[in-house]
């Protein structure tokens, strides 16, 4: 299990390209993003919306005037974390489930303060959703590995065909 209370969820996307679905339209930026979700995700339109719902509540509370941290993400972060994580990871799960009979194509992205904090939330997810391990590039130079504490905030894109 992977607590998202940890990590910064909003900016993990799961997209699958084989399933022929769209996400459903988010509410206008700006409108007043909900105090929790409660949605359950047991399929992959319930799961889509769940986390589209997630991402705009995010995209909301950062928008909102006087909201704290650059680009609202202190205040955007402090609603994440009161969101529950079960339903999050079910709705991931939900997709990745979903993905696997088309090519089973995920992607997953990461944004994190420092990037020791992001390589954990990307091994935390993948070894939790059983997807493939691969190559962290930009992390080592000729196979030594980089002092990541110089790195400062980091987005990690994890593609599992790659």
């Amino acid at each position: 299990p992977v607590c998202c209370r940890c990590l910064l969820l909003p900016m993990v996307a799961l997209l699958a390209a084989s399933l022929a679905f769209t996400l459903p339209r988010p509410p206008p930026l700006g409108a007043r993003p909900p105090s929790r979700l409660c949605l359950s995700a047991t399929d992959v339109a319930s799961a889509s919306a769940l986390l589209a719902a997630y991402d705009e509540g995010h995209r909301a509370t950062a928008a909102q005037p006087g909201s704290e941290g650059l680009g609202g993400a202190i205040s955007a972060n402090a609603w994440a974390a009161e969101q529950p994580p079960a339903p999050l990871g079910e709705a991931v799960r939900a997709l990745l489930a979903a993905a696997k009979p088309g090519d089973g194509r995920i992607m997953l992205g990461f944004c994190a303060d420092d990037a020791a904090s992001g390589v954990a939330a990307l091994k935390a997810w993948v070894t939790s959703l059983g997807l493939p391990k691969g190559t962290l590039h930009g992390m080592d130079r000729d196979g030594v590995p980089l002092d990541m504490s110089t790195f400062g905030s980091v987005y990690i894109k994890y593609s599992s065909h790659s």
